[in-house]
């Protein structure tokens, strides 16, 4: 297992949400474990802008529809 973020930018903020990228041992296995929990706001220098849970659910819906996109698989946490 590794552990990190994925990144994702939208008109010049960022945020960041936390990974765990799994091994995989046979083909059924999880790629991602996305906690969702990590997802809070936007990073500086931004931080201070409003972040709402519309917000939240389209960032953690795009970085879902991109690792479906690639074929891998997460799991949302």
């Amino acid at each position: 297992m590794t552990t990190g973020a994925i990144t994702f930018e939208e008109g010049g903020r960022q945020a960041k949400i936390s990974v765990e990228a799994l091994m995989r041992v046979n083909g059924n296995q999880t790629d991602f474990d996305i906690f969702e929990s990590s997802l809070t706001g936007w990073l500086p220098p931004h931080e201070s802008d409003v972040f709402t849970k519309a917000d939240h659910d389209r960032i953690v819906r795009s970085i879902c529809d991109e690792l479906t996109a690639r074929g891998i698989t997460y799991t949302i946490e």
